[in-house]
């Protein structure tokens, strides 16, 4: 074992996610150690487990630390992972002084295979290697708008389940959890080391945007067997379809409705059960949308209204153009305007 890792003891470990999206998460890891040598030390080994996309280290003065893979990297214990973290030249840790570094990263997020109590819903799996008598805090940031449940679990050496461990934990106030809002919050001191905490973090979209997007499919699937029934109806009975303005401006409606909730939902992740819903966005706002093109190249192929002459008024001698629907009021104001007229109808 190297000088720098024997002489440095971990006193605290302090985890912070922050769910960006349902598929992805930044991690910021802050870590407290103490030089128990009699000299100063100017690296920190520290055995990260695993790869870490988008590593950055940090000191509590906000300075970024250069860090490098260690030569004792795989061997004995070590991981692959294993990392020398270089300190500032000015800035060594003293003996018997204290120094939190700050790891920051970015971390997918998983999905179940196997667990039946998270079938069909995304969640997190969350591993703490558990170190004895050393304080270990959690914070967990949940997405905007979604609802969220943990569930912890302490496992053995083996990976097996400890059956009520958390609970023994608990009533020695050596493990607590709370919530507010978006936020879930875990504190654990270890009795041993040879124990691992796992925390499923699920989230599930609300139920009320569930509500919005299964109304929002059924409306578009109701209107487009409408619609297509009232195309049909009207061809077969050979009416006029530029008399019916409800077969533009509704389909326009549905469309609109359909685009604004599926921009306001699809555009973020959502839970995986309801990703089927975004095809079917797409087809019924495209069936919606052929139905309108259909009913206005019926309403460009359909014979205009005949246009009406009338000529000879006295006093007026002027040529008026109106349609059939016209005749009624431009009457009814000649008539008011006392014209003593002769009107001639040529179709």
């Amino acid at each position: 074992m190297s000088d720098e890792l024997a002489e440095t003891k971990i006193e605290r470990l302090r985890y912070f996610f922050e769910f960006e999206t349902l598929m992805a998460l930044k991690v910021t890891h802050e870590i407290t150690f103490s030089n128990e040598s009699k000299s100063p030390i100017s690296t920190i080994k520290f055995d990260l487990g695993e790869y870490k996309p988008y590593l950055r280290i940090f000191d509590t003065n906000n300075e970024i630390l250069e860090f490098s893979k260690s030569r004792e990297a795989g061997s004995g214990d070590f991981s692959q992972y294993l990392i020398d973290i270089k300190l500032p030249h000015d800035r060594e840790l003293k003996p018997n002084e204290r120094r939190t570094l700050i790891i920051k990263y970015v971390s997918p997020s998983g999905y179940n295979d196997d667990a039946p109590q998270f079938e069909n819903a995304p969640y997190s799996r969350l591993v703490f290697d558990l170190k004895e008598e050393i304080n270990l805090y959690i914070a967990i940031k949940s997405s905007d708008n979604f609802q969220f449940v943990d569930y912890p679990y302490i496992l053995d050496n083996d990976g097996n389940p400890i059956r009520g461990e958390v609970e023994k934990l608990s009533k020695k106030d050596k493990f607590m959890q709370d919530e507010s809002g978006q936020n879930s919050y875990f504190s654990i001191k270890s009795e041993s080391n040879d124990k691992t905490l796992v925390i499923y973090h699920r989230q599930a979209i609300n139920q009320s945007i569930s509500n919005w997007i299964v109304a929002g499919k059924w409306l578009g699937i109701i209107s487009a067997i409408v619609i297509s029934l009232f195309i049909v109806s009207m061809l077969l009975s050979k009416n006029n379809l530029i008399e019916s303005n409800f077969l533009i401006s509704y389909p326009v409606f549905v469309m609109t409705s359909l685009v604004v909730i599926k921009g306001w939902l699809f555009s973020k992740d959502l839970d995986s059960k309801l990703e089927r819903y975004d095809k079917q966005y797409l087809i019924l706002i495209g069936t919606l949308f052929a139905e309108l093109l259909l009913i206005l190249l019926f309403q460009l192929s359909s014979p205009q209204n005949p246009t009406i002459q009338a000529c000879n008024i006295t006093d007026c001698n002027q040529v008026l153009n109106f349609t059939f629907d016209d005749i009624p009021t431009k009457c009814s104001t000649m008539i008011s305007n006392n014209y003593n007229s002769t009107i001639t109808i040529n179709t």
